[in-house]
């Protein structure tokens, strides 16, 4: 049964399960799939798709782009073998994660980043404008990188095939995300409860349309024929986070407490963040 307002959504755009109830209501409807944990916001009531201009790196995500997560990048560059000799970097923002592999990788890797922005050439670097799709179909790579961009898509599973599409067989596919299941989120929530909805809306906001569980991420990828190998649970930098207060006192009380969450969730594998190592086999 549709636990939903009948005819606003079809479906879970994950499992494609109609078992989904509203799971809260912020300036969205925000739903749950009871089938695979998957939450996700109503397409119906979206004001309009997020602009990626330069508004969008220099002023509404500034935070985000100026302090890269260079643990996550080094963490990354871990799992890349040395006979890997391609990788694409799929939605690759200002190309922060390409220009940390250039300097990290002693072996000769070809490099290619593509995204809605266009970038200034960088020696060692090809970048592409435009969406995944635009690539030639035979352009394959053995590592296929996408980080913080599923969760802005309308349909993940198809974006999903679309990285596996592109991935050469015995390859990888690395995807992170946002964790709702997170600590952070979790008190969001509790807090919205009590009408303070600053942390809410900024991790509901509209250009976030997917929120995974590590479930539903898993699932996501699986659907594609990828073997998940590896789950690494982990945090944004700090000074990363946009705190929704302008008040310096106020700023301070909910820095504190997202140190406090973070940590947690690092403990108990319920961090803000999560990335998947995935496989083509075939």
């Amino acid at each position: 049964m549709n636990h939903s307002p009948i005819g606003i959504i079809a479906a879970c755009p994950v499992c494609k399960s109609k078992e989904f109830r509203l799971y809260f209501k912020q300036s969205e409807n925000i739903f749950c799939c009871d089938n695979c944990s998957h939450v996700f916001s109503d397409p119906n009531m979206r004001i309009g798709a997020e602009h990626y201009d330069i508004n969008y790196y220099e002023e509404s995500h500034r935070n985000w782009f100026a302090n890269p997560n260079m643990r996550l990048f080094s963490w990354i560059v871990n799992q890349i073998s040395p006979k890997y000799k391609s990788l694409l970097d799929a939605g690759c923002g200002k190309g922060a994660f390409l220009r940390f592999v250039l300097g990290s990788i002693d072996t000769p890797i070809h490099l290619v980043g593509v995204d809605y922005t266009a970038n200034s050439p960088f020696f060692g670097i090809e970048y592409q404008q435009g969406e995944l799709e635009d690539l030639p179909r035979d352009h394959r790579f053995d590592v296929v990188v996408s980080l913080a961009v599923i969760e802005h898509v309308a349909d993940p599973v198809a974006f999903a095939g679309e990285l596996y599409e592109r991935c050469e067989v015995g390859g990888l596919v690395i995807v992170m995300t946002l964790n709702n299941d997170s600590f952070l989120y979790s008190v969001a929530r509790l807090m919205a409860k009590f009408k303070i909805s600053g942390p809410c809306d900024r991790l509901y906001s509209a250009h976030h349309t997917q929120h995974f569980t590590t479930k539903s991420l898993r699932q996501t990828l699986e659907k594609n024929n990828l073997e998940i190998i590896k789950i690494h649970y982990h945090n944004a930098p700090i000074a990363a986070l946009d705190i929704p207060a302008r008040n310096i006192i106020v700023r301070l009380i909910y820095k504190a407490g997202v140190i406090v969450l973070l940590w947690a969730g690092l403990l108990f594998c319920r961090t803000y963040l999560q990335t998947i190592v995935a496989r083509r086999n075939s």
